[in-house]
């Protein structure tokens, strides 16, 4: 088995026992794996670091951290590790990739942060959780994607749930007035469309 493998294996099964060892034998903390088209990955440019927190798998995230790895690591779609975590709800990896210096703001190719994805969240208490951590480490909820959607304009257009608009509303300025490109609509207006 090639060493690009053993690591995406140990990664993905959260194998601490064999990604300790890959990591003493000189396994890159930041390898990016472009695609590993035998087994199925497809080319996503993510890093050790990206597996971990789309798996939740903190004990080997935190293997990778402290062993070095970036948090602010991006990945083909300018995600970082911390676009995952939110968007999976993993408050744990959430609040430990803020703890390494993950970029709160960092936007993706289509203008959006980690917090544009936790306003749709599956699970209410999980993504208010990660929203809350989001905002008290510096999340600005006025920061629209390219086409001027803010988190609140989202969270209002997928009927999201009560208490992450008001988490937004809460939380300060959060583009209550501006409008999507697209639609010309603001979050009041789309919510009651």
């Amino acid at each position: 088995m090639e060493e690009d493998e053993r690591y995406y294996y140990a990664l993905q099964a959260d194998d601490l026992v064999c990604l300790r060892r890959l990591l003493r034998e000189g396994a890159n903390v930041n390898h990016i794996f472009v695609g590993l088209n035998d087994i199925g990955l497809r080319p996503s440019m993510w890093s050790a670091l990206h597996i971990c927190c789309e798996k939740g798998h903190f004990d080997s995230a935190k293997e990778l951290l402290d062993a070095g790895a970036d948090p602010n690591v991006n990945d083909r779609w300018n995600w970082t590790p911390l676009f995952y975590a939110a968007q999976r709800e993993w408050h744990n990896l959430v609040q430990l990739l803020l703890k390494y210096g993950s970029d709160v703001n960092a936007r993706d190719i289509q203008g959006r942060t980690s917090l544009h994805f936790c306003v749709d969240s599956y699970d209410t208490e999980y993504g208010t959780r990660c929203m809350k951590t989001l905002l008290e480490n510096g999340a600005d909820p006025s920061v629209g994607d390219m086409l001027g959607r803010t988190p609140l304009w989202l969270c209002a257009a997928a009927d999201g749930h009560i208490e992450h608009m008001e988490l937004l509303l809460e939380s300060g300025p959060c583009g209550l007035n501006i409008l999507d490109v697209r639609e010309k609509r603001t979050p009041i207006q789309v919510d009651s469309y």
